[in-house]
Parts: structure tokens; C-alpha cells; sequence
């Protein structure tokens, strides 16, 4: 849910057939300094700009939380000036995780545009992260993941890899 200039809000629902929803008290659990946009500093001091609009699914693993948030509003921002640094031009996904859904911190970029699959234009917004089963009809898991996305310019586009919990999809 993104509560406009505020930022990212969530919802629980007490179960089936998921018909009433309660706002968390703590939201929004990612604030933004500007709508879709969250200006901090990386550990040596220089702005980092995240985006805090779009997220889609949340899931677990280990017992964590995890959530993905695209880019476009901080590409409008900075990565699409001429001048714009390599790393924020096109499109990428960042990673927030949190123990209880309240509280979120930010890990690292998730995803980043590869030169050779997008241009500087692309966008990821509206992220999904899904395990894929080993079968048609289900199974245990393969060991692969989906990334879903929408990209304003190209539309819904998505990737299969496999996930590396130290950093990110390859």
C-alpha cells in the first residue's frame, strides 16, 4: 500500500476469506522524504536515493521478512540526467527486510539493470519474488525463482534465476 508523500503502509488481514483488512499502526514502515522516494546516505556518507513505492508481495525465509521496491520515481530523479551515474540509470529493485513487518531496513540494490537486456530508459515497479516448483503440477522447489515486474516503457516483463541469500538474483 503507498500512502502518497508518506510512503509504504501495510495491511493484515485476520484470514479467509480475507474481506477485512486492519493498517498497521506503525505505518507507513518505510517512510518517504518525498512522494516514491527516500533520501538517506550510504555507510560513507553520500545520498542514496530508494525507491519506497510499489512493493508487491512480501515473503519469508529464515525467518524474516523480505520485501522488493522498484524505481521509477528515483530514476525520474536522478537516473535520467545526462550526466546520471551508471548505477541509476534503468531499472533495479531494492531489498528491505524486517523481523516483525514494522520496522524495515534497507539491505542492498536486488536487482540492477545489465546493459544488455535493458536500456537506460526501463523501469522495474510492482516487483513479485516467487519460488518456482520443480514440476508443472507443483513439487518441491526447484531451486528457481521469478521476478515479475512491470516497466512503464516495456511493459511486464520478468526473469527466472536462482536466489543467493548473501545478495541477490544472478
Amino acid at each position: 500500500m503507498l500512502w502518497g508523500a508518506k510512503g509504504i503502509g501495510i495491511a493484515r488481514s485476520a484470514g479467509h476469506p480475507y474481506d477485512v483488512w486492519t493498517k498497521l499502526p506503525e505505518n507507513p514502515v518505510i517512510r518517504s522524504t518525498e512522494f516514491g522516494v527516500t533520501e538517506t546516505r550510504s555507510p560513507d556518507g553520500q545520498p542514496l536515493f530508494l525507491g519506497s513505492a510499489d512493493p508487491s508481495n512480501i515473503w519469508k525465509h529464515n525467518g524474516r521478512y523480505y520485501m522488493l521496491t522498484g524505481n521509477l520515481l528515483v530514476l525520474n530523479k536522478v537516473g535520467r540526467q545526462p550526466d546520471a551515474p551508471l548505477s541509476e540509470q534503468g531499472d533495479r529493485l531494492y531489498l528491505f527486510e524486517s523481523q516483525d513487518l514494522k520496522t524495515w531496513t534497507y539491505r542492498h540494490v536486488f536487482y540492477q539493470r545489465r546493459p544488455e537486456w535493458t536500456d537506460r530508459s526501463g523501469d522495474n515497479m510492482c516487483p513479485s519474488f516467487l519460488p518456482l516448483p520443480s514440476r508443472p503440477d507443483g513439487g518441491k522447489p526447484s531451486g528457481k525463482h521469478l521476478l515479475l515486474f512491470i516497466s512503464h516503457n516495456k511493459g511486464c516483463q520478468y526473469y527466472i534465476g536462482t536466489y543467493r541469500d548473501d545478495r541477490s538474483m544472478i
